[in-house]
């Protein structure tokens, strides 16, 4: 959790919330989120989460990830361009450790001007130690 910044609130709630993103070293699903957090912090409610979340994506200590098919993962923010892989069986997102190339200055001049580019995303897809391929 970022420490020291006045714009930062923290709470027990937040604390919670960090700590299972922190532990999870992986995109978590909004009811992952709450459901580890309450490991933390059993009472902690949905509605409760929710309104950290959102405050937190506003704040930019939380980051959302988009990906085809998923639904939003929550995640903390990091300053490296890691890959995301899903897992084709249990669907679960993890982040490689390797960071790739930031393809989008590369591309910035061959993308036409009716588009305005805000990220690229690089996935990859297969299966997890835990779901062999069958």
């Amino acid at each position: 959790m970022p420490d020291d910044s006045p714009t930062f609130r923290r709470t027990r709630q937040r604390e919670a919330i960090y700590a299972a993103l922190g532990q999870a070293e992986r995109p978590l699903s909004f009811e992952e989120l709450l459901e580890r957090s309450r490991q933390h912090y059993p009472r902690l409610g949905e509605r409760t989460v929710f309104r950290n979340v959102r405050e937190m994506l506003d704040e930019h200590s939380l980051v959302r990830v988009y990906l085809p098919g998923q639904p939003a993962r929550y995640e903390l923010p990091t300053f490296n361009h890691c890959p995301h892989f899903i897992c084709r069986k249990c669907n679960n997102v993890f982040v490689l450790p390797e960071e790739t190339q930031d393809i989008l200055p590369e591309y910035a001049a061959k993308i036409p001007p009716a588009f305005i580019p805000e990220g690229e995303e690089v996935i990859i897809y297969g299966y997890c130690l835990e779901c062999p391929k069958d």
